[in-house]
């Protein structure tokens, strides 16, 4: 698989797959491909609601980009730290 390969060849690599026309359609196994952060959207193969995207990532990744996306992660950290969970309008991470 190209992971394995690259990640020899360059240790550290970090996966982002856009999986816009095949989440749903396509059998995926997040770890065995090795895939760090995958984006979708729910009106394609999953039918659903148009307009809904949403972010699966590996939660050690997300956390490594806490001083990039500062907001974000602020209210991540907020709310995971007394036990909540945050809706945010533009972006639902799948911990």
């Amino acid at each position: 698989m190209v992971p394995k390969k690259c990640s020899s060849v360059f240790p550290g690599t970090v996966f982002f797959v856009d999986a816009m026309s095949s989440f749903g359609a396509v059998p995926l196994d997040l770890t065995a491909a090795k895939i760090d952060y995958l984006v979708s959207s729910a009106n394609k193969c999953l039918e659903g609601v148009p307009g809904f995207s949403y972010a699966i990532c590996r939660k050690k990744h997300l956390l490594s980009c806490k001083d990039k996306i500062g907001a974000l992660m602020n209210q991540y950290y907020v709310h995971s730290s007394k036990g909540m969970q945050r809706y945010v309008h533009t972006l639902h991470g799948l911990l």
